[in-house]
């Protein structure tokens, strides 16, 4: 890869990690947590009552970590955006920068997919963090 390719990833992470940072969003972990304990409600947030109700009644969590399915919990800074977005997207540059074949290509998309559904799965990110 040429240096401005470099240049042009390294701003990319720049401007993700700002985003998290200064833009970000709670976690889904912290979101479940407010609602079971009644920091967050239908009434004073609009949450929705049914989402209230499943939460209050269906869950059982002592810790806010339990919701997720990791034993220490999410990571301690915001949801959005994933930073490992930030490095799967280099898969959008790599046909531009690198001669990939076709099935080079598929696999890097494959294991993108992979890795910000899994975590998404695991209670650690919402769908639109990735």
């Amino acid at each position: 890869m040429t240096s401005n390719h470099h240049l042009t990833i390294l701003y990319f992470q720049i401007l993700h990690f700002t985003f998290q940072w200064f833009v970000g969003r709670a976690r889904p972990e912290e979101v479940v947590w407010a609602i079971y304990n009644g920091r967050l409600t239908s009434e004073v947030n609009g949450v929705p009552a049914d989402l209230v109700r499943t939460i209050r009644e269906d869950f059982r969590l002592n810790r806010m970590q339990d919701f997720t399915a990791y034993d220490e919990g999410s990571p301690d800074h915001p949801s959005w955006p994933a930073m490992h977005s930030a490095s799967s997207a280099a898969s959008l540059w790599m046909p531009v920068v690198m001669e990939l074949t076709t099935a080079q290509l598929c696999e890097v998309k494959a294991v993108d997919y992979a890795i910000s559904y899994a975590r998404t799965v695991a209670g650690g990110h919402y769908p639109t963090d990735n």
